[in-house]
């Protein structure tokens, strides 16, 4: 692991190898954080070992531009937030084609290098937020906000729906800095009533911090001077919802079959207990038998079996109160899934496991049973 980390930490150009290496690393971090995240020592034991191994690098100044955005990438890609050190140092920035910033050279950046990140997402936000969420953390944390800042106040739409992405990030100061973004989005004209809108939703998945805060601010001022435009999209119509049962961690997976004219895609969600929605995203299906195998397999390889919206509904507000009992905003994905979906009214709910089986019996029924017929039910319950 150790070696891995030096030997990508180091690398002064990108090639093959460079790209085995990372996918390498890649797999290794995310085991060990479905590990930790499962009590196991080892994982957690791994990811400190690897992460000491970083900041000796930055401390010996052996990381180099494009090092740093390969562990970037290696973490991200394992669902892990990077270590801080990796952020570039302003020598390092201002030798590199990155430097230095300010806030002027900060808006032609976003015009160069985001316009090519946008042409390459083919305008898709929640792409374009995949490849910046690789990226940024490359960069000092002050740096990073200030291009979060500057970005979300452009004019382009999909400015406006990075920014819903960049407020669910797991980092305290870059959902603070997506606010920021989004306010001044605001001040300058730049914020329609569609976005507005998904705000008001948004900001009940978000843990109660200055970000949330800022937002509060945003919507009230929104609705004093009153904002237009924006265009809702019509949701996709869904067909199939599987859900696998949730196993020893308290984990759950769902896969939604969905379909807009010619288009099709599913839609995946990863629920975890004490962590809330732990993933999100959406696989683009080419074809009707695409989209079926993908079913299939969740059908045949993990037990998953078919329920309704209503029950989808459910389970993602539970979810999203149970994430926010730790402080963690739900997956960055969700939005899109949400508006893809029409879930537009999800909020976070909190039940205690005696309220959750009462929701199964509303009226009663077993505790007016005797206890023998309580009984001769768990005896033939064998054979269900």
């Amino acid at each position: 692991g150790k070696a891995l980390v030096r030997a990508l930490g180091g690398a002064e150009d990108v090639h093959d190898r460079i790209d085995d290496l990372l996918q390498i690393l890649s797999a290794a971090l995310e085991i060990a954080r479905m590990a930790q995240e499962n009590g196991q020592a080892r994982g957690g034991v791994l990811i400190a070992i690897l992460e000491e191994t970083v900041a000796q690098l930055a401390h010996e100044g052996a990381l180099s531009t494009h090092g740093s955005l390969a562990l970037s990438r290696a973490w991200v890609r394992a669902g892990l937030v990077p270590p801080v050190q990796l952020g570039l140092s302003e020598e390092l920035l201002n030798e590199s084609e990155l430097g230095p910033l300010d806030a002027t050279q900060a808006e032609a950046m976003i015009d160069d290098v985001f316009g090519d990140l946008i042409e390459q997402a083919e305008g898709d936000a929640a792409a374009l937020h995949g490849a910046l969420s690789e990226m940024l953390p490359a960069l000092p944390a002050e740096v990073r906000e200030m291009i979060i800042r500057t970005a979300l106040a452009q004019p382009d739409e999909i400015y406006g729906r990075l920014g819903c992405a960049f407020l669910l990030d797991p980092v305290e100061d870059t959902r603070l800095a997506a606010a920021q973004g989004l306010a001044a989005r605001l001040t300058a004209g730049n914020l329609d009533a569609e976005i507005a809108a998904q705000l008001v939703i948004l900001r009940s998945w978000l843990p109660e911090d200055a970000a949330r805060a800022q937002i509060d601010t945003l919507l009230r001022d929104a609705m004093r001077q009153g904002v237009s435009g924006g265009c809702v999209a019509k949701p996709w119509t869904v067909h199939k919802v599987l859900a696998t049962l949730p196993d020893g961690t308290g984990a759950q997976s769902i896969g939604i079959s969905v379909q807009r004219g010619s288009q099709r895609a599913m839609a995946m969600l990863l629920l975890k207990q004490d962590f809330g929605v732990k993933d999100a995203y959406v696989i683009p299906c080419p074809s009707a038998s695409d989209q079926r195998k993908i079913i299939a397999s969740l059908e045949t390889e993990t037990d998953a079996l078919p329920v309704s919206t209503g029950y989808l509904t459910t389970a993602l507000e539970l979810a999203l109160g149970d994430g926010l009992s730790q402080r963690l905003p739900p997956a960055a994905g969700l939005v899109e899934i949400a508006e893809m979906c029409g879930l537009t009214g999800l909020r976070p709910q909190n039940q205690t496991t005696a309220e959750l089986l009462a929701m199964l019996y509303p009226k009663g029924h077993l505790v007016e049973r005797s206890p023998q017929a309580r009984g001769r039910l768990i005896n033939t319950s064998e054979y269900w």
